[in-house]
C-alpha cells in the first residue's frame, strides 16, 4: 500500500529536468474528455509532462506527509523561485503552503539551457 511505501522510503529525491530539451514536443498527457471515465492521451511538450508529473507527486507527497526534495536541473532564476523546494519536510502546518510554492514555481519555470 501507499502507506508502507511511505515508511520505507521516508524521504524522496526528484531531478526536475528543465533544460531546453524539455521544449521537445514528444511528450503526452492524459486528458478528460468531459463523459464520465474517458479520456484522450494528447501529445505536448516534455515540459508540460514533467509539470503535471511533478503536481502528482507533490500532491502525493503532501497526502502522505512524506518529505520530498525536488530540484531543478538547473537554476529556473530568481523571479521563478529556488533551485530547490519541498513538500512536508517542515511539519504538518505547512504543508499547504509546501504545496502552493511547489505548484507555483513548476508553473513559472520554463525549460531553458
Amino acid at each position: 500500500s501507499l502507506i508502507e511505501h511511505a515508511a520505507s522510503f521516508p524521504h524522496r529525491i526528484w531531478v526536475v529536468d528543465n533544460s531546453g530539451s524539455m521544449n521537445q514536443g514528444d511528450g503526452h498527457r492524459i486528458e478528460a474528455t468531459g463523459q464520465g471515465r474517458e479520456a484522450n492521451i494528447v501529445s505536448c511538450t516534455r515540459w508540460i509532462e514533467m509539470q503535471e508529473l511533478v503536481g502528482y507527486h507533490v500532491q502525493m507527497a503532501a497526502l502522505l506527509q512524506t518529505p520530498t526534495i525536488f530540484r531543478f536541473l538547473t537554476d529556473p532564476g530568481s523571479s521563478v523561485g529556488k533551485q530547490q523546494f519541498t513538500v512536508a519536510d517542515k511539519g504538518p502546518n505547512e504543508i499547504q503552503h509546501d504545496v502552493r510554492v511547489a505548484m507555483d514555481t513548476m508553473q513559472k519555470a520554463l525549460p531553458e539551457g
